[in-house]
């Protein structure tokens, strides 16, 4: 079974969840994260291709699981994501990008499609996001 595989059924367990579990933020996050650790270039052109055909919380799990994770392959699927339709998706998206640049990923060459939804997300009223866009607008225009 491939680790894409194994993936994605750690996240199916809890994508229908529109909020998790304790379990889920509590150890399977953690699961996840160690599984996108092993990925392979193949099981990360795999996610990439599926990722948009995945249920919003599905993605929003995917998000939650990528923070962590210090690959720029990460980074790219969340660069997909990060201009979904649901503004929840946009944000976890957007702070999932923000864990993984203040652990070290580098993402200058993405600065212009990052920073134009950072733009989208500050001109919408969720109070809720706009300190984790705040925090990576400042990250990213710092460095």
């Amino acid at each position: 079974m491939s680790m894409y595989s194994r993936f994605d059924i750690c996240i199916s367990r809890y994508a229908d969840d529109e909020l998790p579990t304790d379990y889920w933020s509590d150890v399977e996050v953690v699961n996840a994260s160690g599984i996108l650790e092993e990925f392979s270039d193949t099981d990360w052109s795999e996610l990439l291709a599926a990722v948009n055909g995945k249920s919003e919380f599905w993605i929003l799990r995917m998000c939650e699981s990528m923070g962590d994770v210090a690959d720029e392959r990460a980074l790219a699927v969340l660069l997909d994501v990060m201009f979904h339709e649901s503004e929840t998706v946009r944000y976890a998206a957007l702070d999932a990008i923000r864990s993984m640049t203040s652990s070290g990923v580098e993402a200058g060459k993405c600065f212009a499609l990052i920073a134009s939804a950072i733009e989208r997300a500050k001109q919408e009223n969720n109070q809720a996001g706009r300190v984790s866009v705040l925090n990576l607008e400042h990250l990213l225009t710092s460095k």
